[in-house]
């Protein structure tokens, strides 16, 4: 199979959708299927094998003057010239925002099936960068978006749920699981296990690792809310 996966943010952006997309090209590359990837960023390499399409971008900064959120923007014909060079069977865009539209009106033109994935509750985070009247705009937008894809991909049934109940169509849960290589009992290290707990390695312990501060906690806060407390 040839799959053309769009991303919206920049490759270097460190967040659980980049390490979704090394898996998925890691998964493609062993398993003998061509990809090619179209983000927003530099030019640079192959990625676990596959070509990088790189496409101009800009940032509006958040708290602090970073780099918070990003709107990439790639011209119609060179992106219906790359499809049509590259020839896959179908368009992948991990959560279309920007890019997404233009990409549904290029598969639709070119008869490719287009694929949307939903990763990130925006509408709910932005309330910590000080916008929460954007909430609902963002609600439109992505209602929107999806809907011009031919299938919607979300990461659970609780988050499928949210999207089916703002308007979003043809929505099926894709459960990724869990990497049983990365994440195996046999790593287990009593010593780390000691230093972490004090000395007492029978103790329970509880790590937390924060990729995307905001948006993690915000998406933890909306979930919890939307299932009830005691979940």
């Amino acid at each position: 199979m040839r799959i053309f996966i769009v991303r919206e943010l920049p490759l270097n952006f460190m967040g659980g959708v980049n390490t979704l997309l090394g898996a998925i090209l890691r998964w493609a590359d062993s398993a003998g299927h061509d990809v090619m990837v179209l983000a927003p960023g530099s030019s640079r390499g192959p990625l676990f094998g596959a070509p990088v399409m790189s496409t101009r971008y800009f940032g509006m900064p958040v708290a602090g003057g970073r780099t918070g959120f990003v709107f990439p923007y790639v011209p119609k014909g060179r992106l219906e010239a790359a499809l049509r060079r590259f020839r896959p069977d179908v368009i992948h865009c991990m959560h279309p925002i920007s890019l997404g539209p233009i990409v549904a009106m290029v598969a639709r033109r070119l008869g490719i099936p287009l694929v949307g994935s939903y990763h990130t509750l925006y509408h709910t985070y932005v309330t910590y960068y000080g916008m929460g009247a954007l909430s609902d705009l963002i609600w439109v937008h992505t209602r929107w978006s999806l809907n011009l894809t031919d299938l919607v991909l979300s990461p659970s049934d609780t988050v499928k749920e949210v999207l089916a109940a703002h308007g979003v169509r043809n929505v099926q849960s894709w459960m990724r699981g869990v990497d049983g290589d990365a994440f195996n009992p046999d790593r287990r290290d009593e010593a780390l296990r000691e230093d972490l707990t004090g000395g007492d390695a029978s103790r329970p312990l509880a790590l937390y690792v924060e990729g995307c501060g905001i948006a993690q906690r915000a998406n933890f806060v909306h979930l919890r809310q939307h299932v009830g407390k005691g979940s």
